[in-house]
């Protein structure tokens, strides 16, 4: 039977003694479900490691377990992040990345156009070939100048690497840059058993690894991909402008696509400007600068990012971590603040949540995405901001972002063996030593529930029991609900 409290304590009187936080009685009066007791038993896991708050449709409290402790988010701190950015910007809204171009002769041989990026984290280089190409639309065959490339949007983010966890070969790691070309990552299609030729996104070259030998008739490896690393060939002597794979590559394995960052945001963006440069038959023999676009520049072409409501959807549907941090710098840069921080973007995070009254005093957000320990939320409040989401109106378009299982993004393979799969949107987090897992249960009738679960424990990696053990206890909840209220 769900527990309601109706009041919370001030802070000054808990610490008196003279009463105690909501979520402390709850814990109290609470018994935990078997099930979850039996896997996190089964897991080696002890139960003050883990964090859950179940919120019914009415904001009543389900369940809860040290749901006061503040716990690392991992990726579930996107969530924040992505509602905070609809709710400001608007579903609808649009970056853009502007082509300049020096409308007084006299400036000729100094400059001929400048790019300036507005912070689109989706801009591929298929966008970048069809910005310039509009400029051979216009008669333009030749580049006189030097191209200016203004990134200034964003300050220096390479101090934010400072704490973020990385994955071996990844692109975790990859700097927020305001004038990226896809998301500052190279995807890299792999044909089966080694029939074929490797392809490239963007379309550098690309040399294949040497064959190793005993590799060539093995039977494909688990996880075999991430035996293969990306650099940039001029590292080892060859010419620049292309990569080498590296690495082992067993020839009995399917088609594959690797995501890897060798080259940093702003060699990816002139590597890239240059490529494009010859596709279209422009000179590519001029000099690229960083600066910032001169005062008498006009705009020629302005290049729109898709609608926020779809660049949401990339970032928790596939946990994008570089778009999820670029777009708290957005949030600042678009509220006046530049070149933009990741500090200012929190401090209007947290801002907002005030101004919801929501009061989280142990919030901690320093990039938004999620990858560093020094990010920590509880599960109350977590669980808190949910349920205030799903009263705006912008929450259709934040629901439609979450992964559901057996979709493509983050849970494709997760929580298949559901009833009820498909009436669960949940976003995951992970880190060293940590699992997380936020979202929303939607109701035959439609009803949402709120479910928060977080684990801090050296054993986390074994913490999927417990999740699967929860959502089993909600989906149960719900039938048991309907079927007393008939």
């Amino acid at each position: 039977m769900p527990i309601k409290v109706g009041f919370r304590c001030a802070s000054v009187l808990i610490l008196l003694g003279l009463c105690a936080p909501m979520h402390a009685y709850a814990d109290q009066l609470m018994s935990i479900p078997t099930a979850i007791e039996q896997a996190a038993k089964d897991a080696g896991i002890p139960l003050s490691a883990v964090s859950i708050e179940v919120k019914g449709p009415e904001g009543n409290i389900l369940l809860a377990l040290n749901a006061d402790v503040p716990r690392k988010t991992g990726s579930v701190m996107k969530l924040i992040t992505t509602f905070v950015a609809l709710q400001e910007l608007g579903p609808d809204f649009r970056f853009h990345t502007d082509l300049l171009a020096d409308p007084d002769p006299l400036h000729r041989g100094k400059w001929n156009m400048a790019l300036r990026g507005g912070g689109d984290t989706a801009f591929q280089y298929a966008d970048l070939l069809k910005l310039l190409g509009q400029l051979k639309n216009r008669g333009i065959s030749q580049l006189h100048g030097a191209i200016v490339i203004d990134r200034l949007r964003f300050a220096d983010e390479k101090d934010l690497t400072t704490g973020i966890e990385l994955a071996p070969n990844g692109v975790s790691g990859i700097v927020p840059d305001a004038l990226s070309v896809g998301y500052s990552a190279i995807e890299v299609r792999l044909p089966a058993n080694h029939q074929g030729s490797i392809k490239l996104d963007p379309p550098f070259r690309v040399s294949r690894p040497k064959l190793m030998k005993g590799i060539e008739q093995q039977d494909c490896p688990k996880d075999w991909e991430d035996g293969l690393s990306l650099i940039a060939a001029d590292s080892v002597g060859a010419v620049k402008g292309g990569l080498e794979l590296i690495g082992e590559w067993p020839r009995n394995c399917p088609e594959g696509v690797l995501h890897r960052a060798p080259l940093t945001p702003r060699e990816q963006l002139e590597w890239s400007l240059r490529l494009t440069a010859r596709q279209i038959g422009l000179s590519n023999h001029v000099e690229i600068i960083d600066g910032v676009a001169p005062s008498y520049a006009k705009v020629s072409i302005r290049y729109l990012s898709p609608p926020l409501a779809s660049l949401v959807r990339d970032i928790n549907k596939y946990s994008n971590n570089v778009a999820a941090r670029s777009l708290l710098l957005n949030l600042a840069a678009e509220k006046g603040y530049l070149p933009a921080t990741a500090q200012d973007g929190a401090k209007l995070v947290q801002s907002w949540l005030k101004s919801h009254h929501l009061i989280f005093p142990e919030l901690m957000i320093e990039n938004g995405a999620g990858l560093s320990h020094k990010e920590v939320m509880s599960a109350a409040h977590l669980a808190e901001f949910l349920m205030l989401s799903s009263q705006e109106a912008e929450f259709p378009y934040f629901l439609d972002s979450l992964p559901i299982s057996g979709e493509l993004g983050t849970l494709q393979n997760r929580f298949l063996v559901s009833a009820d799969r498909m009436q669960w949107h949940l976003k995951t987090g992970r880190l060293e030593g940590v699992r997380t897992l936020a979202g929303f249960h939607v109701g035959t009738d439609g009803a949402l529930t709120s479910v928060v679960c977080m684990i801090e424990d050296r054993k986390a990696n074994m913490a999927l029991g417990i999740q699967e053990a929860l959502l089993d206890w909600v989906r149960l909840k719900e039938i048991d609900t309907n079927s007393s209220s008939k």
